[in-house]
């Protein structure tokens, strides 16, 4: 370690890869001391810490990841869920279609309150989502479309 004019550290070795580098590089813990590995050391190691905590979390638990996402994002517990689409018949609130891609629906719901209003399959969800949930654009755009309809015959 090298010091500074101050006699105030400003270089450390990284305990991991053994390179020096400026303070800045290095964590600090709640003691003001910096930790022994540099940041990108311990970014590294805890990238490989979390991918082997996600494998064994979902191997024991293959719906944690379901259950876990529809509790947090909308308060919703996977039963709820079930029933809403039981509730739905089993298809999209609007088109009536399956879901696309994973196989799951998307939870459709207002962005100002949080209500929840439905289940969605991916193409509904996103025609909602690029209108703003705006009725008088989905009205612009329904008249926009019987006014060039054409019929193919």
């Amino acid at each position: 370690m090298r010091l500074a004019s101050s006699s105030i550290q400003s270089i450390k070795k990284c305990n991991q890869c053994k390179v020096e580098k400026p303070l800045a590089d290095f964590y600090f813990r709640p003691s003001g001391r910096p930790r022994a590995e540099c940041k990108a050391c311990f970014l590294a190691r805890h990238k490989v810490y979390l991918r082997g905590w996600t494998e064994k979390r979902n191997s024991a638990d293959p719906d944690w990841r379901r259950r876990t996402n529809l509790q947090y994002k909308f308060g919703l517990s996977v039963e709820r869920y079930d029933a809403m689409l039981k509730s739905q018949s089993g298809v999209c609130a609007v088109c009536g279609g399956p879901p696309m891609g994973a196989g799951a629906y998307h939870v459709d719901h207002d962005h100002l309150s949080g209500a929840i209003r439905g289940l969605l399959c991916h193409k509904c969800n996103a025609a909602l989502g690029m209108v703003g949930d705006s009725i008088d654009h989905l009205l612009g755009l329904i008249q926009y479309l019987k006014t060039h309809y054409v019929a193919v015959a």
